[in-house]
């Protein structure tokens, strides 16, 4: 027969193990809501910093109402409830942050800027301070649920637990999830380990059969939502990137503005340790294609290169091959040009998409030492057909020497001169 304290450590153990992991949970739908606003609103310290700012304002006045209340009611079936809402509305941020941007982007496309900005943001204020308020609600849960099952170990146990899980949550997230996954995929994941806890949690705690399955139902039925969301994600992701890239046609009236757009291309993209890459086709056509067929003789004389295809790092426009020519030229033979000779060796900083490369590949002399940080960006422009067919395969050619580093810290330990 199992002993009265062999159970009760048990518990406790679990205790402290829910707690680290929840604790690491809620340090990701935090984080997931501070990069999903810079990366839409492109000022990654304000928004990391406002929602951290608001996320601790909800945790303080959760802990207040938890503290009011939890000698009131059963402190696991709270934690249970309380537990169930974070899982749904941390599987559901994502998603629903893009969707106020979209209100946001209708907003900006028929002149109601400042209305769509109050939406937005408010929208993601109140999701934040939400999360936080339930996280706010769960600590002192834990801790009493700690005390009860073994009142000789302190709160502060529990306590300190809980801040080694924050700590693993913000290593992972960087170092794990978002090099390797969509952000709304990492919502899923996060939410589908909160939910696996609330199932360990009732597992533990229910005093009968039938309370188990009672409990255990809704968390069942969110699994299932999370399992069904999970084989979905890639069609998921590609709606908001459409969303995102395709606004001025998706936000022709109110009514289609959440519609699907089977009709546009699909957005690639790819992630690297250090941006989203995205490549688009955008149908649209506009009076600049005329002028650069004035402009430039480089399609009649090179046949296939791709038009209106455009590269985005982090959604920030890079170039578009309709007319990179504008940018490009200038920027590599307007030096040349002015300085009367032309060098034998060229430092390039950046430039992983390869355009400027190949037009100083032009002077048959010049060798280029190519400095980037981002292989994954490098990989992509030497295989991508299109990326390929306008940068004309620049770094295969020999005279091409690129290392993966970061240009300033290369600057600063290398003693040679360009």
């Amino acid at each position: 027969m199992i002993s009265t304290s062999y159970i009760k450590t048990r518990s406790h153990w679990i205790v402290l193990f829910l707690t680290v992991t929840l604790a690491a949970c809620s340090m990701l739908y935090e984080l997931l809501i501070a990069q999903t606003m810079s990366h839409l609103s492109a000022n990654t310290v304000v928004w990391y910093s406002v929602t951290i700012g608001l996320f601790l304002l909800g945790m303080g006045i959760g802990s207040l109402f938890s503290t009011l209340i939890r000698s009131r009611v059963n402190t696991w079936k709270f934690l249970v409830i309380a537990e169930i809402l974070l899982t749904l509305t941390g599987g559901l941020i994502v998603a629903s942050i893009h969707a106020g941007h979209m209100i946001y982007l209708f907003g900006l496309n028929w002149g109601l800027q400042l209305s769509g900005i109050l939406i937005f943001f408010s929208i993601t204020s109140v999701l934040t301070l939400w999360i936080g308020l339930l996280t706010g609600i769960e600590l002192p849960l834990l801790i009493t649920l700690g005390e009860d099952l073994v009142p000789e170990v302190p709160a502060h146990i529990t306590l300190g637990t809980d801040y080694i899980g924050s700590l693993v949550g913000a290593f992972l997230f960087p170092l794990f999830f978002l090099p390797n996954f969509e952000l709304l995929t990492v919502g899923l994941m996060v939410a589908s380990a909160n939910i696996c806890c609330v199932v360990l949690l009732i597992f533990d705690r229910a005093s009968s059969t039938l309370q188990r399955v009672t409990w255990t139902a809704p968390a069942l039925c969110l699994i299932a939502c999370l399992v069904y969301g999970a084989s979905v994600r890639a069609p998921l992701n590609q709606y908001f990137l459409k969303k995102y890239y395709y606004y001025m046609t998706a936000s022709e009236d109110l009514v289609s503005l959440f519609d699907p757009m089977p009709e546009m291309p699909d957005v690639y993209r790819v992630s690297s340790p250090y941006q989203k890459i995205d490549l688009i086709e955008d149908p649209a056509r506009d009076i600049s294609h005329t002028l650069m067929h004035a402009f430039s003789s480089k399609r009649d004389e090179i046949k296939g290169i791709p038009e209106n295809n455009i590269l985005f790092l982090n959604g920030d426009f890079q170039i578009n091959t309709s007319f990179e020519e504008i940018y490009h030229e200038f920027f590599a033979h307007t030096p040349i040009l002015l300085n009367g000779k032309i060098p034998k060796d060229v430092l390039v900083l950046g430039g992983g998409d390869g355009i400027l490369i190949k037009e100083l590949l032009k002077y048959p002399d010049i060798s280029i030492t190519h400095i980037d940080l981002d292989r994954t960006l490098i990989d992509l422009a030497r295989t991508h057909p299109v990326l390929k067919s306008v940068n004309r395969g620049s770094f295969d050619d020999p005279r091409v020497h690129t290392e993966f580093n970061d240009g300033y810290y290369f600057m600063r330990h290398t003693d040679k001169s360009w």
